[in-house]
């Protein structure tokens, strides 16, 4: 019996050094829990702060895109109703140009027909 006692002895002090070692430990690598706590607590607020910011920003810039869209297109129809009179202008003095040509072609067809008489002649 006395032979048991002293490797339950043995145990005892094996396991009071592994409890000691792991304090030590313990000791060693922990952080202050508020400091940690106070980290993460910034952490999490700035983060929050940040994304309002980030929304208050996004709303002012879809703000700002749809007064964009308005004005680009108040230009395009300004610029399609403008292409719109050019092709216009465009059409009337091709036709001028067309009857224009006819005419001479008419003028010239009849100068023709007066002239060939006369050479024949």
């Amino acid at each position: 019996m006395a032979k048991l006692n002293k490797y339950w002895g043995f145990v005892a002090v094996g396991a009071a050094a592994a409890v000691a070692a792991g304090a030590v430990a313990a000791l060693v690598l922990k952080k202050k829990p508020l400091d940690d706590f106070e980290d993460d607590f910034d952490d999490d607020f700035e983060d929050d702060c940040e994304e309002e910011k980030e929304q208050e920003e996004d709303k002012k810039e879809t703000s700002e895109s749809f007064k964009a869209w308005e004005e680009n297109e108040e230009a395009v129809d300004e610029s399609v109703e403008k292409e719109a009179e050019e092709a216009e202008a465009e059409k009337a003095v091709e036709d001028e140009i067309k009857e224009e040509v006819q005419e001479t072609e008419e003028t010239e067809e009849t100068t023709e027909e007066a002239e060939t008489p006369e050479t024949e002649a």
